[in-house]
């Protein structure tokens, strides 16, 4: 993002859950799939933070609606069990409209629903394609 910014003279930044989302995904065309998209980005954001609703639907779908639970390491069983958590109410987020579907798709209250995506720093409006 760097080397765009500073070829356009801007200043974007981008926001840990599209770095997430970059990293997740598979880049079947490789590192420049990756520079194309990230230069695009940089030059269409009306935002100086380029956020997930920026990204193309195709890569948040992939991303999203792979199965990422996985086990690359010994971690504390807390911090896995927030991993899935957090993946999952992302993904909630992205396919139903309100925290009451949420709730009752995860057969869970829709208070603990609201609690847990503030906790995790999941907003609905933030996952939403338009």
């Amino acid at each position: 993002i760097a080397l765009f910014n500073r070829k356009y003279r801007l200043n974007k930044r981008i926001c840990p859950d599209v770095v997430d989302i970059l990293m997740a995904y598979d880049w079947p065309g490789n590192v420049r799939e990756l520079e194309n998209l990230i230069e695009r980005l940089v030059v269409i954001s009306s935002s100086d933070i380029i956020s997930r609703d920026e990204l193309p639907v195709h890569l948040v779908s992939a991303v999203l609606d792979s199965p990422r639970v996985s086990v690359s390491a010994i971690v504390p069983l807390k911090e896995a069990i927030e991993s899935v958590e957090k993946q999952l109410l992302e993904r909630a987020f992205a396919q139903y409209r309100t925290t009451r579907q949420i709730a009752k798709k995860l057969e869970v209250n829709a208070s603990t629903v609201v609690r847990k995506a503030a906790k995790y720093g999941i907003s609905s409006s933030s996952n939403k394609k338009t």
